[in-house]
C-alpha cells in the first residue's frame, strides 16, 4: 500500500496537480490503545486508501480537492468513523468496538479463531476484566452464575475454597462428572474436586478456585456438544475458554486494587427447635484481597504483565480459611508474521476446612439432630474445634506459544501447555478427646500429584476463490496426557498430646497408593465456505484414541455442520437491523469411560493359605466413550436499542455406561461385582433466549439503563437403560423418567392401632417426585450509569421446577428431636384425645416426617438477588487534586451478594450439593441432595482499584 500511495504522487505529478500534501495518522483500540494493524483507510467515493501498519500508521497522498471530505476508517469488530479531512498533517483515530463484537474473534473450535458473525452455535462471553474493575469475586462459581446461559454453576457449600457443581443444558447423562474442559490460555486444566482426607463429601478443595480471578481478562463458554465438537471425547459438557490479562499501552502501566469485606450467615435456621444454637454457630469472616500488577511494552514488538495476587478469605464457619498467593507472569512478542510468548501462574496456599458436614463429628450434623447441641461430643463444642482438616496446595500453571504466517494466507498455531497440581492433605483428631472408637487421637496424611500436559498444533489456509467466495481449510491435532499419583496413610494411638506424628502411633489402620494415566489423542479436520461475508458454511470431523478405551476399540469419530447466515447486509434489512443472523449446528463430543472400565484389576487379599488377590473389577475390551449428538437451531436479532438472540437444541445421548452386577455364585466379589457396559441412552431439549435492552446507548454514556437477562429451558428422559434399574437413596435411573429423579416411596397418611394411637405411617408405592434440575433457569438484571461515573449493576439468578432431596430433615426426624414441624405435629397429637378428628388430623401430620424417603423430596424455586454493585469513578476528580500525577482509574466500589432469597425450599439454602460437588466416580449414585450442607454466605466488600 505504500507503493500504491507513491504511484499515486507520480500520477498526480503527471497530470499537472502539483499541489498535493501528504496525510500520516495512527489508528488504536479506544479502550486498550493498542495499535490495530491491517485498519482499511479510505477517501469516501474513491479508491484512494491505505492499510496501518505493524505500529497501526498510515500515510496518504491526497489532492487539494480532497479538503473537507470523509475519511472512512474501518476494522473487522470496529465501528467505522467517518473523519473529515482538514489540512493537518497527522490524526490520531480511536475506534470503538462493535457492540455485537467485542472481542472481535472467540476460538470456535481447536482449529483457530473465528469472527462472531460466523459462530453457529450459542455461546457466551464474560467480560471478567470489566467485572473485575468494580469488584472482587470468592471463586470462580459466582463470577460464572448466571452470566452464561443454560449453564448453573454454584459451590456445592458454603465454605470457601470448596468444590464447584456444573449443570449444563439438559444434563443428558448418567455420570457424575458434569464439569466441562477448561483451557487457561491454551492450558488443559485439572478441575478435580480433591477430597482425600474430608470426613465428608463436603470437604473438598476446587481446582478452579486456584485461578487468578483478578488476572482473567475474558471468558468464553461453549454449551453442548454442537459448539464443542472439536474437542471430542471429553466434551460433553461444554468447554470453558479462559483468557488472561496481557500487557497494553506505550508506557508502564501499573495497577493496585484491594477489597475488604465479610461474609456473614444470609439465612437462617427455621426449621428446628432449636435455632439459636446453629444460628450463633456461623459468625461473621473476614475478606483481603490484595492485588497488584504492573504491565507495558519490552521493545518495539513485545508486551509484558507482572502481577501478584494475596488472598485470605475467611467463611461464616468459624476456622474456614483460605489462605494463598498468586504470581502471573505473560509475555507476547508480535512481528507481521510470526507472534510467540508464554504465561505463567504459580500459587501457593493453605486450606482449612472444619468438618461440618454428615459425620457424628461434624458441626451442623451436632447443632442440627437434638434440641441439646454436640449430643456426639459429650455437649462439648471445644472437641469439634480441636479436629483440624488442613490442605496444603501448590499448582504451576504455564504455556509456551507460537502463530507463524510464512506466506500470505497461512496461518500455523502451536501451544505446548502443563498444569501440575501438589496438595498434602491432614485430618487430625487429637489424644485425650473423645470421638467413640478414638480415644488417643488419629491423624490421615495424604499426598497427590496430579499433572497435565497437552499440545496443540494447527495449520489453516484460505483459498481467496474470488472477492465473493474464500474457503479456509484447516487441519488440527491435539494430545494430552493427564497423570494422577496419591498416597495415603491412616493411623491412630498417640502416647501423649504433643507427640503426634505418625510414626508416633500405636497402630497403622490404612495405607493406600494409587496411579493413574491418560493419554488421548485428536486429529480434527476442518472446511469453511464463505460466500460474500453472508453465508458461512462449516464441516469438520474428530478421530479421537485413549488408553481408556477397550482394547478392541481403535479410535472413535466426531463429525460437527454448521451453517451461519448473516442478513445484516442484505439490502432488504441493511438498513432495519443491526443485527440479523440464522444460524443451524450439528455436532458430536463423548464422554470418556472410567480409568476402571476397560481393563481387569485385582486385590490383594489374604488367604488362609496366605498371600492371593481377587479378580476386582471385570475389564469390558469393548467399553467406548458416551456420544451425546446435538442439533442447534438459533437467531441473533439487533434492532436500534434491543439486542435478543434464541436457540433450540435437541440432544440424543447414547452408549451411555451403565453398570451390570455379577453374581458371587459365578466367582465374582460382592464388593466389585459391576461390570461397565454402554446400554444407555437419553433424550434431552430445551431452549435458551438472551436479551439484552439499552434504549440511551447513543447518550455518549452519560446515561446508559441496560435490561439484560436469560431464561432457559430444559428436559430430558431416560429411553435405555440396557435392562437395568438403579436406585440410590431417593434417585433412580429408570427408562421413561428424567435421568436422576427422584423416585421413591412417600407417606400415604397415617396408619392406627386397634385402640386407635397412632402406629406410622402408610408407605405408598414407588413414584416419580421430581427431579434435581431445573425446567427453567436463569438470570436478569439491570447495569445503569448515570453521569459517566456513578455505576449501579445488579443481578437475579433463578429456577424453578426442580426438587432438593432433604436428607438433613430426614435424618433429624429419625434420630433425634430438633424438627420442628415433626416435633410440633407430635406435641399437638400428643395433646389430643386419641381417636377424634383432632388426634387422626396431627397424626396424619406426623406420617409425613416417618422415613420415607419422599417425605423429605421437596421444591427447590427460587428467585436470589445476587449481585449488587455500587461504583463511582474518581478519575477525573483525583487527576484534579494531584496535577502532577495521572491515573488512567479510580474506582471505588461497595458490592454485596446473596443479598436477598424467596425460596419454595424447607431448607437454608436451595443451591447446594451434599454429595460433594462434581465427581469422577465409576458407577451412578445419587444427585441433588442436602446433606448437613453449608449454606451459601452473604458477602459484603469494599473494593479500591487505582491505576497508573
Amino acid at each position: 500500500m505504500k507503493i500504491f500511495s507513491l504511484s499515486t504522487l507520480f500520477i498526480l505529478l503527471l497530470s499537472g496537480k502539483l499541489w498535493a500534501f501528504q496525510l500520516e495518522g495512527e489508528v488504536r483500540d479506544q479502550h486498550t490503545k493498542e495499535p490495530l494493524i491491517g485498519a482499511i483507510i479510505a477517501i469516501e467515493g474513491t479508491t484512494i486508501g491505505d492499510l496501518t501498519d505493524e505500529k497501526g500508521h498510515f500515510s496518504l497522498i491526497l489532492e487539494e480537492k480532497w479538503i473537507g471530505s470523509n475519511l472512512t476508517v474501518s476494522y473487522v469488530g470496529y465501528q467505522k468513523q467517518d473523519i473529515q479531512i482538514g489540512e493537518q498533517n497527522f490524526i490520531t483515530i480511536e475506534l470503538i468496538p462493535n457492540k455485537f463484537l467485542e472481542e472481535v474473534v472467540i476460538q470456535s473450535s481447536i482449529a483457530g479463531t473465528k469472527p462472531k458473525e460466523q459462530i453457529a452455535t450459542s455461546y457466551n462471553q464474560i467480560n471478567a476484566e470489566e467485572l473485575a474493575e468494580e469488584q472482587s469475586f470468592n471463586n470462580m462459581a459466582d463470577v460464572l452464575n448466571g452470566r452464561s446461559g443454560a449453564m448453573q454453576t454454584f459451590g456445592v457449600n458454603g465454605k470457601v475454597g470448596s468444590g464447584i457443581r456444573f449443570n449444563t443444558r439438559a444434563s443428558a447423562t448418567f455420570s457424575l462428572n458434569r464439569d466441562p474442559l477448561v483451557f487457561v490460555d491454551g492450558v488443559r486444566m485439572n478441575t478435580s474436586n480433591i477430597n482425600d482426607v474430608g470426613s465428608s463429601a463436603q470437604e473438598t478443595l476446587a481446582g478452579l478456585n486456584d485461578l487468578n480471578l483478578n488476572n482473567i481478562a475474558s471468558i468464553e463458554v461453549l454449551k453442548g456438544p454442537a459448539a464443542a465438537a472439536s474437542y471430542g471425547s471429553e466434551a460433553s459438557n461444554g468447554v470453558i475458554l479462559i483468557r488472561t490479562k496481557k500487557g497494553t499501552g506505550e508506557r508502564l502501566n501499573i495497577n493496585l486494587k484491594t477489597s475488604q469485606g465479610l461474609n456473614v450467615l444470609a439465612n437462617k435456621y427455621n426449621f428446628l427447635v432449636n435455632n439459636k444454637d446453629i444460628n450463633d454457630f456461623y459468625t461473621p469472616g473476614r475478606i483481603q484481597n490484595i492485588y497488584g500488577s504492573v504491565s507495558g511494552r519490552s521493545g518495539e514488538n513485545g508486551l509484558f504483565l507482572l502481577s501478584i495476587d494475596h488472598r485470605d478469605n475467611e467463611s461464616h464457619v468459624p476456622g474456614n480459611r483460605d489462605l494463598r498467593e498468586t504470581f502471573n507472569g505473560r509475555y507476547d512478542y508480535n512481528k507481521k508474521k510470526y507472534s510467540f510468548g508464554f504465561s505463567s501462574q504459580y500459587t501457593v496456599g493453605q486450606l482449612w476446612l472444619p468438618p461440618t458436614g454428615s459425620g457424628k463429628y461434624d458441626a451442623t450434623w451436632n447443632l442440627m439432630k437434638d434440641q441439646k447441641p454436640w449430643p456426639f461430643l459429650e455437649g462439648k463444642r471445644e472437641a469439634w474445634a480441636a479436629q483440624e482438616i488442613k490442605y496444603d496446595n501448590n499448582r504451576f500453571l504455564g504455556n509456551l506459544y507460537l502463530n507463524y504466517s510464512p506466506i500470505e494466507n497461512l496461518e500455523i498455531r502451536s501451544t505446548l501447555g502443563y498444569d501440575q497440581n501438589t496438595v498434602d492433605g491432614i485430618n487430625y483428631k487429637p489424644f485425650g478427646i473423645n470421638f467413640g472408637s478414638i480415644q488417643e487421637g488419629a491423624k490421615t496424611s495424604s499426598n497427590r500429584i496430579n499433572s497435565n500436559t497437552n499440545w496443540e498444533i494447527s495449520a489453516n489456509y484460505l483459498f481467496e476463490l474470488n472477492p465473493k467466495n474464500r474457503l479456509r481449510a484447516a487441519l488440527a491435532s491435539q494430545l494430552n496426557y493427564s497423570q494422577s499419583i496419591a498416597t495415603s496413610v491412616s493411623v491412630e494411638g498417640f502416647p501423649s498430646e504433643n507427640v503426634n506424628g505418625l510414626g508416633a502411633a500405636g497402630t497403622i489402620t490404612s495405607t493406600e497408593e494409587s496411579r493413574f494415566e491418560k493419554r488421548t489423542q485428536g486429529v480434527y479436520g476442518e472446511l469453511s465456505y464463505d460466500y460474500d461475508n453472508k453465508l458461512f458454511l462449516t464441516t469438520g470431523l474428530r478421530r479421537d484414541a485413549s488408553n481408556l478405551l477397550g482394547s478392541n476399540v481403535s479410535s472413535i469419530w466426531y463429525p460437527q455442520a454448521n451453517l451461519v447466515y448473516n442478513l445484516t447486509e442484505e439490502k432488504l434489512f441493511q438498513n432495519i437491523f443491526d443485527q440479523l443472523k440464522l444460524r443451524m449446528a450439528y455436532g458430536e463430543s463423548g464422554r470418556l469411560p472410567h480409568p476402571e472400565d476397560a481393563k481387569t484389576t485385582y486385590k490383594a487379599m489374604q488367604m488362609p493359605t496366605g498371600p492371593g488377590y481377587i479378580t476386582y473389577i471385570k475389564g469390558n475390551p469393548d467399553i467406548r466413550p458416551e456420544r451425546s449428538k446435538e442439533w442447534e437451531l438459533g437467531t441473533d436479532l439487533g434492532y436500534k436499542w434491543i439486542d435478543i438472540n434464541f436457540t433450540y437444541y435437541r440432544q440424543k445421548t447414547v452408549d451411555a455406561i451403565v453398570y451390570t452386577d455379577l453374581k458371587p455364585s459365578e466367582g465374582w466379589s460382592t464388593n466389585s461385582a459391576k461390570y461397565a457396559q454402554n446400554a444407555g441412552s437419553i433424550n434431552g431439549s430445551g431452549y435458551e433466549l438472551g436479551f439484552n435492552i439499552n434504549p440511551f446507548k447513543d447518550l455518549n454514556h452519560k446515561l446508559t439503563f441496560e435490561i439484560f437477562g436469560n431464561i432457559n429451558y430444559q428436559e430430558n428422559k431416560v429411553t435405555d437403560t440396557g435392562g437395568q434399574e438403579y436406585l440410590y437413596f431417593a434417585s433412580a435411573i429408570k427408562e421413561g423418567l428424567p435421568a436422576y429423579a427422584f423416585y421413591t416411596q412417600k407417606s400415604q397418611g397415617a396408619v392406627f392401632n386397634e385402640d386407635g394411637t397412632y402406629a406410622g405411617e402408610i408407605i405408598g408405592d414407588y413414584e416419580n417426585l421430581g427431579k434435581p434440575f431445573p425446567d427453567y433457569s436463569g438470570s436478569f438484571g439491570l447495569n445503569m450509569t448515570i453521569a459517566r461515573n456513578l455505576s449501579i449493576n445488579s443481578l437475579f439468578t433463578f429456577a424453578t421446577g426442580f426438587q432438593i432431596y432433604n436428607i438433613s430433615q430426614r435424618n433429624i426426624a429419625g434420630q433425634g428431636d430438633n424438627l420442628l414441624a415433626k416435633e410440633t405435629a407430635l406435641e399437638k397429637m400428643n395433646q389430643s384425645t386419641v381417636g377424634s378428628d383432632e388426634y387422626k388430623y396431627w397424626a396424619n401430620e406426623l406420617s409425613q416426617y416417618e422415613r420415607s424417603r419422599g417425605n423429605f423430596v421437596q421444591d427447590g424455586d427460587f428467585l436470589r438477588l445476587s449481585n449488587v454493585v455500587i461504583s463511582y469513578n474518581l478519575t477525573k476528580t483525583i487527576n484534579n487534586w494531584f496535577g502532577h500525577l495521572s491515573f488512567s482509574h479510580v474506582v471505588l466500589s461497595a458490592s454485596g451478594s446473596n443479598l436477598w432469597l424467596t425460596t419454595k425450599y424447607k431448607g437454608v439454602d436451595p443451591l447446594v450439593a451434599g454429595e460433594g460437588g462434581s465427581r469422577d466416580l465409576r458407577n451412578v449414585s445419587h444427585i441433588g441432595s442436602d446433606w448437613t450442607s453449608v449454606p451459601a454466605p452473604r458477602t459484603y466488600l469494599l473494593t479500591l482499584n487505582i491505576g497508573i
